[in-house]
């Protein structure tokens, strides 16, 4: 488990902010193709916030488990957009760009409660400092790592659907990827979630290298994650001490 020796409080915090990304990023995606003339997303129901609708079970048990998950994919039809090439771009970059606001504002209100908010502090005030301020850091985290992952070029990655739209459909790479995308996919988590359970056989530490999907997302949205903590921390005159690629 990622959290298995932290507080369970971190544990549900984290939970909290996983739900928000997941529906929201889905939310994205349905309400951009209806607005693109496709409301197969909303006959089955997709624009909504409740997290039922959007959360997949086994993904999201992946998650808290071997650190990579997904929800449940809205249907889309090409077909029904006013203007195919335009609509699938636009429902492909739907779900990364609402994670991205998710993540501006996330690192905004925490660097805002670390500069103005007394996080340390005793009694009923301190602690709620402290869990809005941890909150928002796992929903920075959370949403940079969805953005990073999404947009790997990979059936059906979100990634993928924006290469394919901007390729000819000779394109061996989008063709070899539809076909295989999937199982490399799986491959990659699958290989991921053993390396870490040889990690704690052994009691010892791998080369992060080692497992090139967590070591990729690690470090480009660990770069991401620090960047908009420290963009934060100028404009409100705050050391950022913090880097999430340590």
């Amino acid at each position: 488990m990622i959290f298995s020796n932290q507080p369970i409080q971190f544990t549900l915090l984290f939970i909290l902010a996983v739900i928000i990304a997941f529906t929201l990023h889905e939310v994205a995606h349905a309400l951009v193709a209806k607005w693109n003339g496709d409301y197969t997303a909303k006959f089955a129901g997709r624009i909504t916030l409740n997290p039922v609708k959007h959360i997949d079970i086994i993904g999201f048990i992946m998650l808290l488990t071997v650190g990579f998950g997904y929800a449940k994919p809205v249907p889309v039809n090409p077909l029904n957009f006013r203007s195919p090439r335009k609509g699938i771009f636009l429902v492909s970059i739907a779900g990364v760009t609402i994670n991205f606001i998710l993540a501006f504002f996330a690192s905004f209100f925490a660097i805002l409660i670390f500069r103005f908010g007394d996080i340390w502090a005793s009694g009923f005030g301190g602690v709620m400092m402290r869990v809005f301020y941890y909150f928002f850091l796992f929903l920075l985290m959370i949403n940079v790592n969805l953005i990073v992952f999404n947009l790997l070029p990979i059936f059906p990655l979100d990634g993928y659907h924006i290469l394919e739209n901007a390729t000819k459909s000779t394109n061996r790479f989008t063709k070899f990827m539809r076909n295989t995308g999937p199982y490399i996919l799986i491959g990659l988590i699958i290989f991921g979630a053993l390396l870490g359970l040889i990690e704690r056989l052994l009691g010892g530490r791998l080369p992060e290298w080692a497992n090139p999907l967590g070591y990729l997302i690690r470090v480009v949205g660990g770069r991401i994650s620090t960047s908009l903590l420290k963009l934060w921390g100028l404009i409100f005159g705050v050391y950022v001490p913090w880097d999430f690629m340590s």
